[in-house]
């Protein structure tokens, strides 16, 4: 990912990139805002790697500073069970997911398959299985006071004008916490 990442900013005046565990890294410098996308944060698997990570950020974050980041909630349907998606292009992929959902640990473990396509025929698979934990916000709450910031805001984004109030049916809600100025 690394080496995508530089060949696309290959245009960019000195843009760093840094290999590090998102539960304790130190880039030696702060920041007025941080941000965690496409569900990074959600691979963090238990509230102590969580915490690791919050504490992490805040530690990195200007006084008064905020951190935007993706965070998954718990669906009523779509946590568990079959299904596909499937995109038409000109390369043509299919992806069969089965999910099944540990309420307990709030771990929904996915098997899934996906097939590229070159006209009729299957050129690349690829299987994995992985897991990624849901967090509802009381919890994301305490963790973030935990580790020393506040949660600002809770919202669903639309796609077009910003955060808006926090749907239900999001799977991937954005989370603002904001560092304390002392």
């Amino acid at each position: 990912m690394l080496r995508v990442a530089r060949e696309k900013a290959h245009d960019r005046t000195n843009p760093a990139f840094v290999r590090a565990d998102m539960r304790r890294f130190d880039l030696g410098r702060t920041f007025d805002a941080i941000v965690c996308m496409d569900g990074a944060f959600t691979h963090l698997l238990t509230s102590r790697d969580l915490l690791a990570h919050l504490r992490t950020v805040r530690r990195h974050l200007n006084p008064g500073g905020v951190y935007v980041f993706e965070f998954a909630q718990a669906l009523k349907r779509e946590t568990e069970g079959p299904g596909w998606i499937h995109r038409e292009g000109p390369r043509e992929i299919l992806w069969l997911y089965d999910l099944a959902f540990d309420e307990r640990r709030g771990l929904v473990t996915a098997k899934t398959r996906f097939f590229a396509f070159e006209g009729d025929r299957v050129r690349r698979r690829f299987v994995a299985t992985y897991a990624t934990r849901v967090t509802s916000v009381p919890a994301l709450r305490r963790l973030v006071a935990r580790a020393g910031m506040g949660l600002a805001h809770v919202g669903t984004t639309d796609g077009e004008s910003g955060l808006g109030p926090l749907r239900r049916d999001d799977p991937l809600p954005m989370a603002v916490a904001r560092r304390r100025r002392a």
